[in-house]
């Protein structure tokens, strides 16, 4: 990328591409240039030719620097892909304004052979309403590290949701209603400010089978059962509709722990269920101390090839201690979905 130093690359998969989003910043690491979406030729990678083809875009928001932090669509459902020549979707860029009630939408057009790519929504120009209250990104203003932990004292220890960007992933989901028509769904979540703590807000965006690119808010929600900080979230839906969303947890009683959360289709727009422990108290004993605040930056929810498994994986401490953390990597699944038979 020139001597430039691509930060925070994301990745998402579909057939033709993997796709990369990248923040960009000057060899020095002192000064953001753009947002930077990229493309690699998946077809020939897999088969290991050496002439695969790769596409980048710097974007400097035409010199405003609006744009940065965005997502690659990572599809879910390998056996219902997007129609052939259908643009990569990206979203990101909601840490502009003091407080928020749009996502942005970018989508991304390749050309291997040309070497060429079209990249539309720069500078914000593709605003996605929510159709939720306006939002502030959780530990975005003052101290980076507003997360309690117990044991820490918060100023100098404190945990950093990342409240200025979405969490990975954004999770493409396609399927076929009763009608025979595709839906497409994507679903992203990001940490907030809820009061006098932190929530998980979440999202499933829809197209229409008709322009599959066209994201439009259909549900979501902010999830905040009780007064503890919820942050670096992920979710996912299985090929009946449920969703799963795991997230971390702490507060100035507690270590951070991981837990999940979940919906059926069935239940009303906008709501999650009660939650679970995947490491509760017991497991998780420790608190991560004088780490610049950065806990892991992100988790991550898949979906299994069975449609039905989901994955999660998190990051958690046995002991108070730098940098010694264990990682969880647990499978959930509604009793709903019947998984399909792998051969």
């Amino acid at each position: 990328m020139g001597g430039n130093f691509p930060d925070y690359p994301k990745l998402g998969i579909q057939p033709e591409a993997y796709y990369q989003a990248n923040n960009v910043f000057n060899a020095a690491g002192n000064a953001f240039l753009g947002a930077m979406p990229c493309a690699y030729n998946r077809v020939k990678m897999l088969v290991g030719d050496p002439t695969a083809e790769q596409v980048c875009t710097l974007d400097n928001s035409n010199g405003t620097l609006f744009d940065d932090s965005m997502l690659p669509a990572d599809l879910d459902t390998v056996d219902l892909p997007m129609p052939a020549g259908t643009p990569e979707v990206y979203v990101g860029s909601i840490d502009n304004f003091s407080s928020e009630t749009n996502l942005y939408e970018y989508t991304y057009s390749v050309n291997f052979t040309a070497g060429t790519a079209v990249l539309t929504g720069v500078n914000g120009t593709h605003p996605i309403p929510t159709g939720l209250p306006a939002f502030v990104g959780l530990c975005n203003f003052g101290s980076s590290g507003c997360i309690p932990q117990l044991g820490v004292v918060t100023s100098t220890g404190g945990l950093d949701s990342l409240g200025d960007r979405l969490m990975f992933r954004l999770a493409l989901h396609r399927s076929v209603n009763r009608a025979n028509v595709p839906v497409t769904s994507y679903l992203v979540s990001h940490a907030i400010v809820n009061g006098g703590t932190g929530a998980q807000r979440w999202y499933e965006f829809r197209a229409p089978a008709g322009n599959p690119t066209a994201l439009a808010a259909y549900q979501g929600g902010t999830y905040a059962p009780d007064s503890i900080y919820r942050f670096m979230g992920s979710l996912a839906m299985d090929k009946v509709g449920n969703i799963a969303m795991g997230y971390s947890r702490s507060s100035s009683t507690q270590h951070p722990d991981i837990y999940y959360t979940g919906r059926a289709p069935t239940d009303p727009l906008g709501t999650m269920q009660g939650e679970a422990a995947i490491v509760d108290q017991t497991i998780a004993t420790g608190s991560q101390p004088d780490t610049s605040h950065r806990w892991g930056d992100y988790t991550s929810m898949t979906l299994d090839l069975d449609g039905c498994t989901l994955w999660y994986t998190a990051e958690y401490y046995t002991v108070t201690t730098r940098f010694d953390w264990s990682t969880r990597i647990a499978s959930l699944k509604f009793p709903s979905c019947t998984p399909t038979v792998l051969h």
